[in-house]
């Protein structure tokens, strides 16, 4: 019974400590590296933000009739970082709007959306979502002929949403006649939209609606919903420049706005569409038997920057240059072989050589001709170290880093360790760029989680410890079942003693 409890105690513990890595639920590690991942894209326009989706008709609502089901399916995809959601919709003979192939309207899908944003409302976990709507003809219903019949979509998104949350088109006017925008550099002819940070943290808005089509548009017309023509929205069957092997194919690709690209990924070949600038839309067939096998794809797409296992600070391992040890700032690390670059963990004391941006253009690069520790380049901000005109940086978003892939392969490294703006010197987990005296932004929920992820496995081990004494305290010590007959036993063996003192 004991070795029972303690592998119930072991298992609760392990657990609490572990998790998969990217379904159902992330690892403490990936989210780390999506939270950073979210953070060096805040100056970014929200229209440039790199992000995977799903066709949800096909990824949730497909080989099943159980709406709970399918909901249980579309509350992991967004708890694991999907943030674009392409639904088809259409009229039931209510004209009630509906997820097509589904009984399951379209408020109740949005009730999940909103109660994640409701759960993801804070600094440490807000992210933008993306609706991308399409209405459907069906058998039963047309879009001619009835528009009286047609439901309020506005009110729908405003009843299970919540306007409060949505970015609008007369926001966009508004920020766009008040500058709120983001500067596009290196593409002077892409429009303005906000940067991300405004969005999330100035204007606290979570969500974006678009309609992928005019006649969706036409038919539903709502002034909450942007139209087509604010989205590059293509499929499979248009022809795409990938890869992307100069810098003029990245400028022209960087100059698009909203670009998604939806059809059937296969885990080798997401991650290569994501570095060619496009947002995903997964299109795999699953059901829930099969949803689980989506993990392989979100690993090759959510983290375009960290490598796998990054960002890990746990190795203490003595540098062969230094004996200081300070696991706690980023390199880009580029292989020859596959023309490609992750980012890894490395000790902030070791002598590399550090990546500029020139100042003003996202893609234009260069490397310093010095190596030294983290903390030398950016003694008087690099000053001596980085050409002129350039500052040291990072890639922001994939399409820079494939731009910065680009200029690696000219100069032909083997394997490459190169500084790049970012460390988590100031607060462990909280990668930030600006140098090693940057704050952590949300430093007081980082030091919270901190606290209680290295408490709850503790709390755990009590909890289930008072269990057990509980259950003890109920279980009668045998002994005192048979008090009485012990009692006797005892009384006739002592009289059955000699007595008197032996000779």
């Amino acid at each position: 019974m004991n070795r029972v409890v303690y592998g119930l105690l072991l298992t609760l513990v392990l657990n609490v400590v572990r998790g998969q890595s990217f379904w159902p639920a992330l690892s403490s590690d990936s989210l780390i590296a999506l939270r950073s991942q979210r953070d060096v894209l805040s100056n970014i326009s929200i229209d440039k933000v790199p992000m995977v989706g799903v066709q949800l008709n096909e990824v949730a609502f497909r080989g099943t009739s159980n709406e709970t089901e399918s909901l249980e399916i579309l509350a992991s995809l967004l708890n694991v970082g999907v943030q674009a959601y392409m639904m088809d919709i259409e009229f039931d003979e209510s004209y009630n709007l509906t997820i097509s192939g589904s009984d399951t309207s379209l408020g109740t899908t949005l009730s999940t959306f909103k109660r994640f944003i409701s759960s993801s409302n804070n600094y440490l976990n807000a992210d933008m979502l993306v609706l991308l709507l399409r209405l459907k003809q069906n058998t039963n219903t047309s879009t001619k002929g009835a528009p009286s019949n047609f439901p309020n979509i506005t009110a729908i998104l405003d009843l299970y949403l919540g306007s409060s949350t949505l970015y609008t088109p007369s926001q966009l006017a508004y920020d766009r006649s008040s500058g709120n925008v983001a500067p596009s550099y290196g593409n002077l002819n892409s429009p303005d939209w906000p940067s991300l940070n405004y969005f999330l943290y100035s204007i606290q808005k979570r969500a974006v609606v678009f309609y992928v089509d005019t006649a969706s548009s036409d038919a539903l017309q709502s002034p909450a919903i942007f139209n087509a023509s604010n989205l590059n929205y293509e499929t499979s069957n248009t022809p795409i420049v990938c890869p992307l092997t100069n810098n003029a194919q990245v400028l022209n690709t960087s100059s698009l706005s909203w670009r998604f690209l939806q059809k059937d990924y296969s885990p080798s070949d997401i991650r290569e569409y994501t570095m060619c600038g496009y947002s995903p839309i997964i299109d795999n067939k699953y059901n829930p038997n099969s949803i689980n096998t989506i993990s392989n794809v979100l690993e090759n797409s959510l983290l375009w920057s960290w490598a796998s296992n990054e960002p890990n600070t746990s190795d203490d391992t003595r540098s062969n240059s230094t004996s200081l040890v300070a696991r706690r700032c980023a390199v880009v690390h580029y292989t020859k072989s596959n023309s490609s670059s992750y980012w890894t963990v490395a000790n902030c004391y070791d002598r590399k050589r550090a990546l500029c941006k020139r100042d003003g253009n996202d893609f234009e690069w260069a490397v310093t001709q010095e190596g030294a520790s983290y903390f030398s380049h950016h003694d008087q901000d690099g000053n001596g170290f980085c050409p002129d005109n350039f500052s040291l940086s990072l890639p922001q978003t994939a399409l820079q880093e494939k731009s910065l892939d680009n200029y690696l392969s000219q100069l032909s490294p083997e394997g490459w360790e190169i500084w790049i703006d970012l460390n988590s010197v100031s607060v462990p987990d909280c990668w930030v760029p600006d140098g090693p005296y940057a704050s952590c932004p949300y430093q007081k929920e980082v030091s919270t989680r901190n606290f209680v992820s290295m408490i709850t496995p503790v709390s755990v081990f009590a909890a289930v410890t008072i269990l057990m004494l509980i259950m003890l305290s109920w279980r009668r010590v045998p002994i005192q079942d048979n008090r009485k007959r012990w009692k006797r036993v005892i009384n006739s063996h002592l009289g059955s003693k000699a007595e008197g003192v032996p000779a």
